[in-house]
């Protein structure tokens, strides 16, 4: 198993994983993929937006 990442590099890669997110939620949405499927992706997008705004406010970025 590996090792847990610090706070300051999982704030940095929520980040990073909502410009990813952001890019999929605009792909999906020109290929009009099922509604179902969109309603996953936006559901796994508001997760980790929720994660990434708590890491920040832990380690301060907020």
């Amino acid at each position: 198993m590996r090792e847990p990442i610090s706070l300051d590099d999982a704030a940095y890669k929520a980040g990073i994983t909502s410009s990813l997110f952001e890019v999929i939620m605009n792909m999906a949405s020109d290929e009009k993929v099922s509604p179902v499927l969109f309603d996953l992706i936006s559901i796994a997008c508001d997760t980790n937006n929720e994660i990434r705004y708590s890491l920040d406010k832990e380690v301060g970025n907020a």
